[in-house]
């Protein structure tokens, strides 16, 4: 499983790195994160999985369902941002930054 994962990873690197590039770079304080789910429900259509929305708000829940595993695998990701008006990718704005790593989550 270890191995299957670590595959799947390298062979989307491109992709999985610029999802976290295009979090980081929008980022977008707690229960205001629309573009950030919209964002996460676009990329879940692509990949075909189907998810639930407005979950607490702006939250976005995808399921991905194999009836011939034996296990269950939850990954949570948060999307909100903290106040950090130095951070050199915080909105001049609401001055969001992903200070916290949540794009890291989220990717």
């Amino acid at each position: 499983m270890k191995q299957k994962i670590m595959e799947a990873i390298d062979r989307n690197a491109e992709a999985i790195i610029a999802c976290g590039e295009y979090i980081l770079r929008n980022p977008e304080l707690g229960f205001k994160e629309t573009k950030i789910s919209a964002y996460v429900k676009e990329v879940f259509s692509k990949l075909g999985i189907p998810y639930q929305e407005n979950l607490a708000v702006t939250g976005v829940m995808g399921t991905v369902r194999d009836p011939n595993a034996d296990i269950n695998i939850c990954i949570i990701g948060e999307m909100d941002a903290v106040k950090c008006y130095e951070h050199p990718y915080a909105d001049p704005v609401t001055g969001a930054a992903h200070f916290c790593c949540h794009n890291v989550h989220v990717t």
